[in-house]
């Protein structure tokens, strides 16, 4: 005679599989059948190899470095030149916006902006952000004429 599994002397109740409403046992059981398989094959690990996944990746780095490293770059070594370059009687423009001349380079990092006569203001080089060609005030600007003949 077979002794069923007990707990503390109470059988348990054996276990059956619940059926759904509409659906047989056999459909249920190839249900959960079914659903094993796909777990048991969603927890395997993929069989491509390491080097697959390295070119995506590395060509993703390619194209981060293209796109946003080296303009970024570019345009601070642009900047640094533009910093060095800096001399008296250059028109620039300040990150604040302000828009002057120079009036004078010092050592260092500041400059002296003229922003209006009589009115100069001391700036950090790295302020500015733009810079036109000299001012040249020894020749004013006259329109052409066109010649009569």
């Amino acid at each position: 005679m077979d002794i069923p599994f007990t707990l503390n002397n109470l059988p348990l109740p054996v276990a059956r599989t619940p059926v759904c409403a509409g659906f047989s046992v056999q459909t249920h059981r190839m249900f959960s059948h079914l659903s094993l398989f796909i777990a048991d094959a969603a927890a395997q690990p993929p069989a491509q190899g390491l080097g697959s996944m390295l070119v995506p990746m590395a060509l993703f780095g390619v194209i981060i470095y293209f796109v946003a490293i080296r303009p970024q770059s570019q345009r601070q070594k642009a900047l640094d030149l533009l910093h060095s370059s800096l001399k008296t009687g250059d028109k620039v423009v300040t990150t604040g916006g302000i828009h002057g001349i120079i009036a004078n380079v010092k050592d260092g990092k500041t400059i002296l902006l003229k922003i209006a006569d009589n009115v100069k203001i001391e700036v950090d080089r790295s302020a500015i952000v733009a810079a036109a060609k000299p001012a040249d005030n020894s020749t004013p600007a006259t329109p052409a004429t066109p010649a009569t003949t």
